[in-house]
């Protein structure tokens, strides 16, 4: 994966996207860090965020992946505010477990959540790709906060402050998912 923390000319591009569509843009990438470990170099895990000004943010997972060892924990918290005064966060691949994470975006006064995940670890195994979206679920319902999910093997789906699921794409389904959550 590309670097948009050093790659000028793509983060501009996404940036003049995120105008022209006057839409904001969430998605995942990695930022590479300058040490080594004997895994690899070591990196974020990150959540770029486009504003629809072209403004671009980000968000380094705190909770990377455990047997990731070249992925490193990010250091801030980070909740993104639209032009319409919502505001968001982001988690990203194994946080989807992490009960705190949903609860700092409720204490927050986030009104949503967008989940970023990348499943390749789960696709010989189904049923933990099912596992996995099922935390969002709970948690979604817990702390009465839609999340927006997001996957590039597993389940993407709206998930509203029930846990309800209102809207999907199934595992290993290409497709844009267009839904609406209320905020």
């Amino acid at each position: 994966a590309f670097d948009l923390h050093q790659n000028k000319s793509i983060r501009e591009r996404i940036s003049t996207l995120a105008t022209d569509a006057n839409a904001t843009i969430v998605l995942g990438t990695l930022q590479w860090l300058p040490d080594y470990t004997a895994y690899g170099q070591k990196r974020y895990d990150v959540a770029a965020v486009f504003s629809s000004e072209g403004e671009f943010d980000s968000y380094a997972s705190k909770y990377p992946l455990p047997f990731e060892i070249p992925a490193t924990e990010g250091k801030h918290d980070e909740t993104f505010s639209l032009d319409y005064n919502k505001r968001f966060r982001t988690i990203l691949c194994f946080e989807e477990t992490v009960r705190k994470q949903y609860k700092k975006a409720k204490q927050n006064n986030a009104d949503f959540i967008v989940a970023l995940s990348n499943n390749l670890h789960f696709t010989e195994h189904k049923m933990a790709l099912k596992i996995v979206s099922q935390y969002t679920k709970l948690y979604a319902a817990e702390f009465g906060i839609p999340v927006i999910r997001s996957t590039n093997t597993g389940t993407t789906q709206i998930i509203d402050e029930k846990g309800k699921v209102v809207s999907q794409l199934e595992e290993n389904e290409e497709g844009i998912l267009i839904g609406n959550i209320l905020v």
